[in-house]
């Protein structure tokens, strides 16, 4: 909202917070919310148009202030795209995750 032009209407879109989450912020707050954007159909026997209302369901939920260093870093992005640029991406990447998960 600090770098929208001037007249511009703020957009929003509901989160839904469950549990711990619900305490991480108050309003008013700046946050970061990583979640699952889905729609939810209205309950059975009302009429609908066929346009469902959509909602974010947090999975995490941190304060602007808090965020001090980046996500990635330049030398992270190199390397994902070296790896991507790879003819045997899929292959490299079934091979690291499969030991942990099959054992």
């Amino acid at each position: 909202p600090d770098n929208a032009p001037p007249g511009q209407i703020p957009r929003f879109v509901k989160v839904v917070c469950d549990g711990d989450l619900a305490d991480k912020a108050k309003p008013g707050d700046r946050v970061q919310v990583i979640g699952v954007y889905r729609s939810f159909p209205p309950p059975m026997g009302e009429f609908t148009n066929g346009v469902f209302p959509t909602k974010l369901v947090a999975t995490s939920i941190k304060a602007i202030k808090d965020l001090v260093e980046p996500s990635f870093v330049t030398a992270d992005v190199i390397n994902i795209r070296k790896i991507a640029a790879r003819e045997d991406t899929f292959k490299l990447l079934a091979r690291s995750f499969s030991p942990a998960i099959c054992g």
